[in-house]
């Protein structure tokens, strides 16, 4: 089954993440169409699962929490990091931090 999806998708799709369904991107299961209707576009759209799931890629890659540095400008771009931040910060509360140095000085 998984050979057949990966097959038939774009190189691209991340599935469960990133995927096409009735010929539209869906974004964590949202559908995109449907999100830049609502909020129109340009649109930055943040996958919390996918973050979640790449911060705990990065502390096994690492053997430690990352240091997640973020920058941007646009219209309405602070609120979606400072929602993104949220959430790396929180992954972070949850790990322990090393005890000295810059990372543990770090936030958000």
């Amino acid at each position: 089954m998984l050979s057949q999806l990966v097959a038939s998708a774009p190189a691209w799709t991340i599935p469960g993440y990133l995927e096409t369904r009735d010929n539209h991107l869906h974004i964590d299961g949202v559908d995109a169409v449907r999100l830049a209707d609502e909020y129109d576009t340009p649109l930055y759209v943040f996958s919390e699962p996918r973050i979640r799931h790449n911060i705990e890629r990065l502390k096994r890659a690492a053997k430690r929490p990352p240091l997640v540095l973020s920058s941007a400008s646009g219209q309405g771009v602070q609120e979606a990091l400072r929602a993104l931040l949220s959430v790396v910060d929180a992954e972070r509360t949850a790990a322990s931090a090393p005890a000295t140095g810059e990372a543990a000085e770090w936030r958000p």
